[in-house]
């Protein structure tokens, strides 16, 4: 018989309802196994990601799984857990509801690029378990270990720039914004590497106007472009002629790849005031970056 909170929170994030019912069927088939209940507790008690994930691997080969089926099941199977730690934490449950959507997105993520329902980001999860992610509007934020709100950008529909304004004026009221004094957001992410920017991205695009706002203040570049699956749903092996070339992001990736472009990401800094972007206080800018230069 299957769980009715899990059945509540497949429909509560929107999940498809094949994606809903593998999980449903695998948790049902998994949830009295001793070594589901063992790696349950160790979720529990915070353990190591790194080490929960290797333990996994193992787990799902004993019992017949594959391995991301069986990271989203014992992820998804202990969803109460991380709804407790938020509503712990003081947030509203509407702000749990929306950051659980986050699954949806890795889960499909996981559909597109391995062909199966599951989750393979599993170490990203550490931060939900520990009530450190929050989905206020489109985008998503945390708190990082310097004190500083981070941005991450879910995989869950196109970059609008007025519900991204909105989301970093959600952002200044939850995260303790005052009076409107600038406060700073950070954004590590392939979508801010300069090259891209230039070569990639069209004028005209959400992306373009997104990235405009931020100040590059690190740029990391790399030989491999590791963010492929981000774009083609697949990973990029060096042969351009695989790369499906269905949108015109991946259209103009290829053609950026055939001239022999560069990888890479970049770390921007932005200031908002509770209203607008402040694009003026090259004070604040140079404040807030230097320790990441």
């Amino acid at each position: 018989m299957f769980d009715s909170f899990l059945e509540e929170f497949s429909q509560k994030i929107g999940l498809a309802e094949d994606a809903a019912r593998t999980l449903m069927q695998t948790y049902d088939t998994v949830k009295e196994h001793p070594l589901y209940t063992e790696l349950s507790q160790m979720l529990s008690n915070t353990a190591d990601f790194k080490q929960l994930e290797e333990r996994c691997m193992a787990a799902a080969q004993t019992l017949g799984i594959h391995h991301y089926t069986f990271m989203m099941t014992l992820l998804c199977g202990n969803v109460r857990l991380m709804k407790a730690r938020y509503l712990e934490s003081g947030v509203k449950e509407k702000i749990f509801w929306d950051t659980a959507v986050d699954f949806r997105c890795k889960i499909e993520e996981c559909k597109r690029v391995y062909g199966v329902w599951g989750i393979f980001a599993f170490e990203w999860y550490r931060f939900l378990f520990e009530a450190k992610i929050f989905k206020l509007g489109r985008l998503e934020f945390e708190r990082r270990e310097d004190g500083n709100i981070g941005i991450h950008i879910p995989s869950c529909g196109p970059l609008d720039y007025e519900e991204v304004l909105d989301s970093y004026r959600r952002a200044y009221a939850f995260f303790g914004g005052f009076e409107g004094e600038p406060m700073p957001l950070l954004c590590h992410s392939y979508l801010l590497f300069p090259a891209y920017q230039e070569n990639v991205f069209a004028e005209t695009s959400n992306i373009h106007r997104f990235v405009k706002d931020f100040q590059i203040i690190r740029v990391d570049e790399s030989k491999v472009f590791r963010d492929a699956w981000r774009v083609y749903g697949t990973f990029y092996n060096g042969d351009v002629s695989v790369l499906p070339q269905n949108t015109s992001l991946q259209r103009a990736f290829t053609a950026y790849i055939k001239k022999g472009g560069a990888f890479g990401v970049g770390l921007g800094l932005l200031l908002i005031d509770g209203k607008t972007v402040r694009t003026d206080r090259h004070d604040l800018i140079e404040k807030y970056a230097k320790p990441y230069r």
